[in-house]
């Protein structure tokens, strides 16, 4: 991790930053950790723009009679991948409601019980056709953001020095509270900026790309890397 911070470090910041050290205006417990932990979200919302691939992880899922239920730290849904009959991996189309009802027929001759496509729910999956029995697919998708403790023992990687992100947007909201409006206008401008920052040159992979893609089936869903 590059710039691990704590709630505890962030709070410090977000004081110093909104001219509240040793003030009783705004508590710590309650009150700046929600402030602090709302702004993470919404940095946390802001990268996963900049880069859907940043925070994304997989999970192995298991369907009964073509329903799984999803990891309980959940938030967006990346890709479903499972097994084809030729034993190479294929991931799913996603499926329209009002569709449903054509995967489940087959009409494109697909092996009945193979899964092609899914539904995603609230809080569950739906493979269609549903496969029969038990059913293991992979289910790549990006959690929730993390809410920070005051024990220390859950941080946010800044990477960065995106924190100050966190550190602006919670200071203006303490600033907001006391309806120090002239210091907010100077926060929003610095957060403007910020955000352009991050949207701008968020880019992980600085690689050469080189590689292009052809689709070898439409049915089977199979890519060539050349």
């Amino acid at each position: 991790m590059a710039r691990t911070v704590t709630l505890a470090s962030l709070q410090t910041q977000v004081r110093q930053r909104a001219d509240m050290v040793g003030s009783e205006f705004i508590t710590n417990v309650g009150e700046l950790d929600e402030y602090v932990n709302q702004s993470v979200a919404e940095l946390y919302d802001l990268l996963v723009q900049a880069d859907e691939d940043y925070y994304t992880t997989s999970a192995s899922r298991t369907a009964t009679n073509g329903v799984a239920s999803v990891p309980t730290d959940f938030y967006k849904l990346r890709s479903v991948d499972v097994v084809a009959e030729t034993g190479l991996p294929i991931q799913l189309d996603p499926v329209p409601w009002g569709e449903r009802e054509l995967y489940q027929a087959s009409p494109f001759g697909y092996l009945a019980g193979t899964p092609r496509g899914y539904v995603l729910r609230s809080s569950s999956i739906e493979l269609l056709p549903h496969p029969s029995g038990s059913y293991t697919f992979t289910l790549w998708y990006v959690p929730a953001p993390p809410r920070l403790d005051a024990g220390g023992t859950i941080t946010f990687d800044g990477n960065a020095g995106w924190e100050e992100y966190v550190v602006v947007d919670a200071a203006y909201k303490c600033l907001f509270k006391e309806e120090s409006f002239e210091a907010c206008d100077r926060l929003l401008a610095q957060k403007a900026a910020l955000r352009q920052r991050i949207l701008s040159h968020h880019e992980r992979d600085l690689a050469p790309k080189r590689v292009t893609r052809r689709r070898l089936s439409r049915e089977s869903r199979l890519w060539r890397w050349t």
